[in-house]
């Protein structure tokens, strides 16, 4: 993929110093830029190093209006960073469909253009959106549900009538769902507190690998959208 400079700066909302014609392949650190590619500078400390990247381009703040190379002025020149490599590393959705040694019970209602690799699981009345993956390893609890365009990485386990929001990510080793470290004693014996609460993860959260998150013992334990 080929974008002109002025291009990226209708994509981030900014102003081209110099030449907007030239091309953008690619994005990199300023120190690794080669020709082809656009770099950033959010911080004044790095201003010294303005000249001296091979980069074709700089994102850079309003307040940097001279340099040997084209910039694109932005307010905030991390966040128009990160969206020009959004841009420069998204890869169209082409669902892989089923694969014949994930399981699957006959009640789970699947959408459509999903991708299940080999030995995920999901559960009986599971409700799974449109163009969901599940990667390998991946349990997905009796009446749990993921919404549309979510990503679930590898030994992912979502518990029981666990809701999953639309395009959510959860990476590697993720846990969500499960009982809390609740006991009250009776005597010098521990009773465990039913957990009978549940877990809603809403639309656009992100949740690092290996991090777990317990259902309530009552009532809902709720993350809220873009958490």
């Amino acid at each position: 993929m080929k974008k002109k400079l002025r291009e990226l700066a209708e994509l981030v909302g900014g102003k081209v110093i110099g030449d907007g014609e030239v091309e953008i392949e690619g994005v990199a650190s300023i120190d690794e830029a080669k020709a082809g590619e656009i770099t950033f500078i959010a911080s004044p400390k790095y201003l010294s190093k303005l000249n001296q990247t091979k980069a074709s381009a700089i994102i850079v703040s309003p307040k940097v209006t001279q340099a040997e190379k084209p910039l694109l002025c932005v307010t905030n020149p991390h966040l128009g960073f990160v969206k020009v490599v959004s841009l420069f590393s998204s890869r169209p959705y082409q669902p892989k469909g089923v694969d014949a040694h994930a399981w699957i019970s006959p009640t789970a209602r699947l959408g459509k253009d999903v991708t299940v690799y080999p030995f995920a699981y999901i559960g009986d009345r599971c409700q799974i959106g449109d163009r969901v993956t599940l990667y390998p390893g991946v349990s997905v609890g009796e009446d749990a549900s993921i919404g549309e365009d979510s990503v679930i990485y590898s030994n992912v386990c979502i518990y029981p009538k666990t809701v999953v929001g639309k395009r959510v990510i959860l990476h590697g080793g993720v846990v969500v769902g499960s009982d809390g470290f609740g006991y009250v004693k009776d005597g010098k014996k521990n009773v465990k507190i039913p957990q009978v609460g549940s877990l809603d993860i809403e639309d656009d959260v992100e949740i690092g690998a290996n991090t777990t998150i317990d259902r309530g013992a009552l009532g809902k334990t709720i993350i809220r959208r873009g958490g």
